[in-house]
């Protein structure tokens, strides 16, 4: 429960659950990489270009190992 607000109830992952989450993300930006890696480098840098303007505009950090290399 959420003492500030009985309506909400709060969640959190135990630690087994926290390593499963970061080796499902691991495999899945090891597949985008894979994906990107094979568009020609012109569409690879659109794709980055228009990947940065999206995590801009979510306010979320870009994935540094993705846009690095491209």
């Amino acid at each position: 429960m959420n003492p500030d607000n009985r309506r909400e109830v709060i969640l959190g992952l135990k630690p087994q659950g926290r390593r499963l989450v970061e080796k499902v993300m691991a495999h899945r930006h090891q597949e985008i990489q894979a994906i990107v890696a094979s568009l020609p480098a012109d569409r690879r840098a659109e794709l980055v270009r228009g990947l940065r303007a999206l995590t801009d505009a979510a306010g979320e950090r870009a994935v540094d190992s993705l846009t690095e290399r491209y």
